[in-house]
């Protein structure tokens, strides 16, 4: 008989891809039934899951009520949180709080966490403003400290980041700034491919990790790594600069500066993994992980510069915000933490702007989610890079579908708004 593995944010990058790891995997698909945790079960995205054979549930992290009932029958959970939905790390501890206590009392044999590390305390003081990172690291606590078996998956640092990080110029050359030395090393990692590949670890190796860590990342790269590897792999010029703390809290939103700034002097001393090394979680992996060799062309398939900063700005300005994408979820959602980060609401939705359904579907949740729509940003654009006997007829008619008829299907009936077009 099947045991039931629940997973939280079974429709996020977290969780969405622990969902689709165990679908994928022989072995895993065939051990365990799948109950996935979102806050709405009507959504797209709940209902594709739910044709794939997962129950779809809702509950309330803030509820022990609601999570008693939803982890019933549960062999297995997989818990991510989120610090920046509420900016709150009281809220956040008493989120993964509440679920412990309703798994412990339900009898959940084993409990995953997506933890990371205390940095308050990993400093000895000396770094106090990442509540992102001792939050979770106070609810690992308390899941060591309930008794239940437990093991943690500690994600590594986000390689979407890059997607805002490294700046373009006008010249087409790309700069990351950092307030760190060359010496730093992150820890890489594409959360929304292989948070279920390391996942996987602590499922296959239950015993050989009860009470351990996970380190989630490919590889350590330093920042000038970073930028040789994008050039490598984009063609285009790019460069690292150290800068100062206050230059770097500069360019950022006021509300974060300093959690951001902190975050990265982290990285560099003690490290974001305290100096560990990846080797021991690397060899328990049954595929190899996404690499920035992989993944290094990712801000030249950003969401669009110009989208992501106006939706920032509308952000700062106190707009709940929904960001549109087609093909990279991540980059969306990278987008989208950044909105949250500054106190308000955003959502991510897939649609090509070239298909009328999917254009329907898109505000049909939007409308859903925010109750309200009072500005479209339409800027969705494509473009071939070459000389004009290299264009095909089908790039023709793909640039024609997105940067014409896309135009012309955007404005929405319900709302009576039609799109502002940035070029």
């Amino acid at each position: 008989m099947s045991k039931l593995i629940t997973v939280f944010g079974a429709t996020g990058n977290q969780g969405g891809s622990v969902v689709e790891a165990i679908l994928a995997d022989a072995q895993l698909s065939k051990e365990f039934k799948i109950r996935g945790i979102t806050r709405d079960t009507t959504k797209k995205s709940s209902q594709e899951l739910a044709k794939r054979g997962v129950e779809v549930v809702t509950a309330d992290l803030s509820s022990p009520e609601s999570l008693t009932e939803a982890l019933k029958g549960s062999h297995t959970v997989f818990l991510v949180t989120n610090y920046w939905e509420t900016m709150d790390a009281d809220i956040e501890y008493a989120q993964g709080k509440n679920v412990t206590d309703a798994a412990k009392a339900v009898g959940v044999s084993h409990l995953i966490f997506s933890s990371l590390h205390h940095v308050k305390e990993e400093t000895n003081g000396r770094l106090t403003k990442v509540p992102h990172f001792d939050s979770k690291a106070n609810v690992e606590k308390y899941i060591r400290a309930s008794g239940i078996g437990c093991s943690f998956v500690l994600p590594g640092y986000y390689m979407s980041n890059y997607i805002q990080m490294l700046n373009r110029s006008d010249d087409g050359s790309y700069t990351l700034y950092y307030p760190v030395s060359n010496n730093a090393k992150f820890p890489l990692f594409d959360a929304a491919k292989d948070t279920g590949l390391f996942t996987k670890v602590a499922l296959k190796h239950a015993g050989e990790l009860k009470n351990k860590q996970v380190l989630a990342a490919s590889a350590y790269y330093t920042p000038q790594e970073i930028v040789n590897i994008f050039s490598r792999v984009t063609g285009k010029k790019a460069s690292f600069v150290q800068v100062s703390a206050e230059q770097y809290k500069a360019s950022l939103p006021p509300a974060v500066a300093d959690e951001y700034l902190e975050n990265q002097l982290f990285v560099e001393e003690p490290g974001y993994y305290l100096g560990e090394p990846l080797e021991p979680s690397l060899k328990l992996l049954d595929s190899k992980p996404t690499t920035w060799e992989d993944l290094g062309d990712i801000p030249s398939r950003r969401v669009g510069a110009s989208g992501a900063a106006t939706a920032l700005r509308l952000a700062q300005h106190g707009a709940d915000v929904a960001v549109n994408y087609v093909n990279s979820a991540a980059a969306a959602e990278s987008v989208a933490e950044k909105i949250r980060s500054l106190g308000v609401r955003a959502i991510t939705v897939k649609a090509d702007v070239s298909k009328k359904p999917d254009i329907k579907a898109l505000f049909e949740e939007v409308m859903e989610e925010f109750g309200r729509l009072d500005i479209v940003l339409s800027n969705s654009g494509i473009e071939h890079f070459g000389s004009v006997p290299t264009v095909t007829e089908a790039e023709i008619d793909k640039i024609l579908r997105v940067d014409v008829k896309g135009q012309f299907l955007s404005p929405n009936k319900r709302t009576n708004i039609w799109p502002i077009t940035v070029a």
